[in-house]
């Protein structure tokens, strides 16, 4: 399919308030990262390393930018 900007944010706001609501009510979900960002839930100095063994193991960051939460851009 061609890229639709307009359905895929779209989709992203409705993943984010579903989010927020599971969040809420304190579910969570088994892949870290891929429904809820991982980093912003960690402390500065475990996201930092967390970056760290990234870069280290994944320096092109080729697998699953953004995934983590870590600011790259999918």
């Amino acid at each position: 399919f061609a890229p639709n900007p307009a359905a895929r944010a779209i989709v992203r706001k409705a993943r984010a308030r579903l989010c927020a609501v599971l969040e809420a009510h304190g579910a969570v979900h088994a892949q870290i990262g891929r429904y809820y960002a991982l980093a912003p839930r960690m402390t500065e100095d475990g996201a930092a390393l967390l970056r760290r063994v990234k870069a280290m193991l994944d320096p092109a960051g080729r697998m699953n930018p953004g995934v983590l939460g870590l600011g790259e851009k999918p």
